[in-house]
């Protein structure tokens, strides 16, 4: 399930805030009332900044996950999670950086820990 607001630009998934890839920038919906700000969705973001990977927060509309190269959700209880495909869309493997977004989170988190 993916929210939108009223005018139709999206807000999250049912469980999850989501991310996706479009060249080598990664987007996600800016906060507005009513969304969670997601714990995982922040730190994340801090993660990406710190491995000078260009983050955008903004409103999107629903095509943007259609065009996207890949897509992720986060929450906090998965973590973070690839999405294979969107509606007719299926997301390929080649060119991502999922795995490299992951091992960063990882490290991330566990310097997070032993602080």
């Amino acid at each position: 399930i993916i929210y939108l607001d009223p005018s139709g630009l999206l807000l999250e998934s049912g469980r999850a805030n989501i991310f996706w890839k479009s060249g080598k920038t990664v987007f996600t919906p800016s906060l507005i009332p009513g969304v969670l700000e997601g714990v995982t969705r922040k730190h994340l973001i801090k993660c990406l900044i710190q491995n000078k990977i260009e983050v955008v927060e903004g409103s999107f509309e629903l095509s943007a996950l259609q065009a996207a190269d890949e897509v992720w959700l986060t929450n906090s209880l998965k973590g973070l999670h690839q999405v294979g495909q969107f509606g007719e869309h299926v997301y390929l493997e080649q060119d991502s950086i999922f795995n490299n977004v992951q091992r960063y989170f990882e490290d991330y988190c566990e310097g997070l820990l032993e602080r």
